[in-house]
């Protein structure tokens, strides 16, 4: 049984990846299949195609990649709305030229921490959105996007405790 539900999930994988890429004839679908299939069942690049496997990590954005997560997961209204604001703070860190994956630095997660730390003054609000993109970096990692993490190590910012007094009469 959970043999087969690997390739259950593969064929999932496989078609939210043909749902992402838009394959709109039937030969396009067919050279995604025959050059994409290999890749997703058993994580190797089919011969003669590393090169183009290689070229296509440059494809995949964040906002790609939230895309498809969002898609892949159950999420609420309101989960799946914060999901695309770390798109928003993404452009806003790099000045509308969202990078690839790829080409993520460790550096670069950094300085967006700082920036999310600084534009919400609510430490549980950060906090949501580093948890957010780190979840989505994970996930590229998951899928093989990304052979490194290119995480910080304490990137999370963690949640502060209410301390509420209890209303008197």
């Amino acid at each position: 049984n959970d043999r087969i539900d690997e390739h259950l999930n593969s064929a999932k994988n496989l078609l939210t990846q043909l749902s992402i890429k838009k394959v709109k004839t039937c030969s396009e679908l067919m050279v995604e299949i025959r050059q994409n299939a290999k890749q997703a069942i058993t994580g190797k690049a089919p011969r003669g195609f590393k090169n183009d496997f290689i070229s296509k990590l440059r494809d995949y954005t964040y906002e790609a990649i939230v895309k498809r997560y969002c898609e892949e997961k159950k999420l609420s209204k309101a989960r799946r709305r914060n999901y695309i604001d770390t798109i928003k703070l993404f452009k806003e860190y790099f000045n509308g030229n969202e990078p690839t994956l790829d080409l993520l630095t460790t550096e670069d997660l950094e300085k967006l921490n700082r920036l999310i730390l600084l534009k919400y003054n609510n430490q549980n609000t950060a906090a949501t959105f580093t948890g957010m993109v780190a979840a989505i970096i994970n996930y590229a990692v998951k899928l093989k996007i990304l052979t490194v993490n290119p995480l910080p190590e304490k990137f999370r910012v963690s949640f502060k405790r209410g301390e509420r007094q209890i209303l008197s009469e």
